[in-house]
């Protein structure tokens, strides 16, 4: 009995037949098979001669050269595409991370005005925090000692209280919704990406490579990025209200904040410098480790049968070797920014 082929779209059965009749129906199964065909052009091992142009006596200098330069064009893009390989090594981006990059991620869900929003939250909650200290100072200063009232003082010092803790939670859930709902988006762009890639984009990208951007990487953006910018405005927010606290009462004190920021940002450039690029590499040394995993796991048949375990275990430890030596750098240099 002979088997037919079926093909599939939008989850129903659109073909069914013999392959040549699949491929001559020059249908869904058709533009399959021509974009693996494409695909497969990038492992071309041999390149094409170029092409040899014979001209006229007639023709002038001016075409002759151009056909030259168009003769040695072809010769060099076909060489390019005869010493080509199908799995390109993985692009990491280098230098500092432009602001568009923050831009995308913080206006991704609610734009600017869940940006806005969140910058307000915390400017109110670091008002309460001033205005706290503020009225403790002023109550319980000498001038105050015979006018102080500790019921007033008290209730003052709870509403105040009150209000920087319902900030402080409406700040935090929304932070946090906030990074939700960017992860939510992210990640749905991504599945959509790969569901609706062609077949030359699996022919040519390691399944590792994928499983890392869907897994290790957008963890990171659901829990580490929402939880490091919330922190970054917290602290933040909290050396202006210091330095605000500092020029109003000692005020010769601003003297020493121009060395001390000049300082801090050299410090930290000499260390964003080291840091950033380790945490790419680390991002790129994981995937390798997935899709070897994962291949081996595939093929554990083959390569019991061809006595290979050996090999591949070595292989396995190698590039995890890899993957924690960048990671044991980059808690290297975390250590030493905080020493």
């Amino acid at each position: 009995e002979l088997k037919l082929s079926q093909v599939m779209r939008d989850g129903m059965i659109v073909q069914s037949g013999k392959y040549n009749e699949l491929v001559q129906s020059g249908l869904d199964f058709q533009a399959l098979v021509s974009a693996h065909e494409t695909s497969m052009q990038l492992v071309q091992t041999e390149s094409t001669e170029p092409e040899t142009i014979t001209k006229s006596p007639t023709d002038n200098k001016n075409e002759n050269k151009n056909d030259s330069t168009k003769a040695l064009d072809r010769s060099q893009s076909s060489s390019k595409i005869g010493t080509s390989k199908l799995i390109e090594d993985e692009e990491r981006e280098t230098g500092r991370v432009s602001l568009h990059v923050y831009k995308v991620y913080a206006t991704e869900a609610f734009g600017w005005f869940g940006v806005i929003l969140v910058l307000l939250l915390s400017v109110l909650w670091q008002a309460t925090q001033m205005a706290s200290d503020y009225w403790l100072a002023y109550e319980t200063s000498e001038d105050r000692a015979d006018s102080f009232d500790p019921v007033v003082f008290i209730g003052v010092y709870a509403v105040i209280a009150g209000v920087s803790f319902v900030i402080i939670i409406g700040r935090i859930i929304f932070t946090m919704y906030l990074g939700l709902e960017t992860a939510q988006t992210f990640f749905k762009q991504i599945l959509h990406s790969i569901l609706h890639a062609p077949m030359s984009f699996f022919d040519t990208t390691p399944s590792g490579r994928i499983l890392s951007r869907a897994s290790s990487d957008q963890t990171n953006i659901d829990t580490l990025l929402p939880f490091m910018m919330h922190l970054s405005l917290v602290l933040y927010m909290s050396v202006i209200s210091v330095i605000i606290i500092t020029c109003q009462y000692a005020w010769p004190t601003v003297f020493l904040l121009i060395p001390l920021g000049w300082l801090n940002f050299w410090y930290r450039g000499y260390y964003l410098a080291t840091s950033r690029e380790i945490t790419r590499l680390d991002s790129i040394t994981k995937a390798p480790v997935i899709h070897h995993f994962s291949e081996s796991i595939s093929g554990v048949m083959t390569i019991r049968c061809f006595r290979k375990q050996d090999r591949f275990i070595q292989e396995n430890v190698e590039r995890v070797d890899g993957n924690l030596r960048m990671d044991f750098h980059n808690n290297g240099s975390n250590g030493w920014l905080g020493f």
